[in-house]
Formats: structure tokens, sequence, C-alpha cells
């Protein structure tokens, strides 16, 4: 079951399940990666588009590493979305 957290319809909730299914299965070793809106793609399009990007080239701001999230979520905050993910 891949998944990428903080789609529009990612809450807490989501993140619980999917955490709750990934102990039932018994995983060994699981990554999940919350969602990247990469330049030239309809994510980043449709981001852009509804002025959801926290800075439009967000992969060469100052400090910028993996796991900071670059735009606002639409049901938790980024800071939120970020610590489920780190979670």
């Amino acid at each position: 079951m891949p998944h990428l957290s903080g789609f529009d319809y990612d809450n807490r909730e989501s993140f619980e399940q999917t955490l709750q299914f990934s102990l039932k299965h018994k995983f060994y070793v699981v990554a999940y990666n919350h969602l990247l809106a990469f330049p030239n793609t309809k994510t980043y399009q449709y981001f852009e588009s509804e002025q959801r990007l926290l800075n439009k080239k967000w992969w060469l701001a100052d400090g910028y590493t993996f796991g900071n999230i670059s735009y606002r979520p639409n049901l938790v905050s980024n800071e939120e979305l970020q610590n489920l993910c780190m979670e």
C-alpha cells in the first residue's frame, strides 16, 4: 500500500489508518514520504494556481531539507503535516 502523505484528503486520522495497516501486516520496514510539488508537474501547477506554495522555488530556499513541507495542506497546517510525517 504505497502512500504519500499530504494530499488534500489527508488528516491525522489518515496517518493513523496508514500506521495501523502497516502494523497489521507486520511490515519490516516502511518509508512513507510526504507529497512534493515538483516543478512542471500537475501537482505543482495545482498548488501554484491555488496560491498554496510557500515558496515558488522551494527546492532552492535557504535551509530547505527533505522533510520540510513546501505548500499549505488542506486539512492540517504545514507544521502539523511535517510532525505527522516524522511521527
